[in-house]
């Protein structure tokens, strides 16, 4: 026979669901926040191309929310984000043998880190002046 619940009972359902929500949320957050640190690290982001970024990021957020004091959130994507989100750029890096190339965008593709963690440094694969240069003096 099922358990009869007074309101007592069910208010400390809910404190409870909102303690086991809340440290759902801080676990996330940190998930996403060491994400976003080790591609920073990865990527070899400046303070200055962090910094940029975020505020492309709060400058795509309506006034209405930013006037609230809302904080970003998950909802703002790319496409309604930065007015050259999706579109093409052209490769930055090339793999010497395959051809394969990158634009330095998303994530770092297998070949590049396999080159990498063999020793070979990322701005000698680079596409025009950078790389041809590190390549000649090597």
């Amino acid at each position: 026979m099922a358990k009869k619940l007074n309101y007592a009972d069910l208010m400390s359902e809910i404190d409870f669901l909102k303690g086991a929500l809340s440290s759902l949320r801080e676990a996330s957050k940190k998930s996403a926040l060491f994400a976003v640190a080790a591609e920073i690290v990865v990527n070899r982001f400046t303070l200055d191309e962090v910094s940029d970024a975020v505020g492309l990021l709060s400058t795509s957020v309506p006034r209405s929310t930013a006037k609230a004091g809302k904080r970003l959130s998950a909802t703002v994507t790319a496409s309604a984000g930065h007015p050259l989100a999706g579109r093409k750029i052209p490769p930055k890096f090339k793999h010497p043998k395959t051809s394969e190339t990158w634009s330095g965008r998303g994530s770092v593709p297998r070949w590049l880190r396999e080159l990498e963690k063999s020793g070979v440094d990322r701005e000698s694969l680079r596409i025009g002046r950078a790389g041809r240069a590190r390549k000649a003096s090597a």
